[in-house]
């Protein structure tokens, strides 16, 4: 009886020790899984945290675009603004330029169109070399007289050429409706391009003078009888 006692306590103690050992390891396993776990990440935080930097770079972005479009607009604006006003205030000095010049180049282009000179009557000899021009047309002056012009001359000036003269000196001669025939000094040659030709022993009539043309040249007076008489060879002031 008491062997059997005996052995039954060694099985007890044998099945005690086996279930400790199966609780421990057990709680080892659970242990070592909880720390193996990592905990599930919080979707509702990410979620708001992801929608509330997406609004933030929408604003920004919003707020960019805006800033640069109402920069393109005021800078065309203002563009367009200083575009008007300098063409408005160009246009204007040029539009009251041309109508105050309306009148004076009307008048030069009809001049130009009827005598192609400063003179109201222009001629030359045959051999076109006396030019002249006969009373100064009223835009350039108007005054009355003859002027002459000698293309070619063999012999030198009859008088010598004035301190007071800047330009050429020579060549023209001139003659006023009622004063002494001279030379003239001269810058340039406002004679027609296309004068009339005067035929030998033709004469022709202006305002207080007469010209006449001579196989030797050209001769004018005026009313008081002065005048030249001048050709490639002589030239005759009287």
């Amino acid at each position: 009886m008491l062997w059997n006692k005996t052995i039954l306590a060694l099985v007890l103690s044998s099945a005690w020790l086996a279930h400790a050992d199966i609780v421990a390891t057990t709680n080892q396993v659970i242990e070592k899984t909880q720390k193996a776990e990592k905990p599930l990440p919080n979707f509702k935080k990410i979620t708001e945290k992801a929608e509330k930097t997406a609004e933030k770079a929408a604003k920004k972005s919003a707020e960019s675009s805006a800033e640069k479009s109402s920069k393109k607009v005021t800078e065309k604006s203002v563009k367009s603004t200083a575009e008007k006003t300098v063409e408005k205030s160009v246009e204007k000095p040029v539009e009251k330029t041309a109508k105050s010049a309306k009148p004076a180049t009307e008048k030069a282009s009809n001049t130009a169109t009827e005598h192609d000179s400063v003179y109201r009557l222009n001629f030359a000899s045959p051999s076109k070399n006396i030019v002249c021009g006969g009373d100064v047309l009223p835009a350039y002056g108007g005054a009355k007289g003859v002027s002459c012009y000698v293309v070619q001359m063999d012999n030198k000036p009859l008088i010598a050429k004035p301190k007071s003269c800047d330009g050429r000196w020579g060549n023209v001669f001139e003659l006023g409706k009622s004063s002494q025939a001279n030379l003239g000094c001269y810058t340039d040659t406002p004679y027609s391009q296309n004068p009339r030709i005067l035929s030998y022993g033709k004469t022709i009539r202006g305002d207080g003078w007469y010209c006449t043309s001579l196989s030797t040249g050209m001769k004018c007076v005026n009313d008081q009888k002065h005048g030249f008489e001048i050709g490639r060879k002589q030239q005759v002031l009287f």
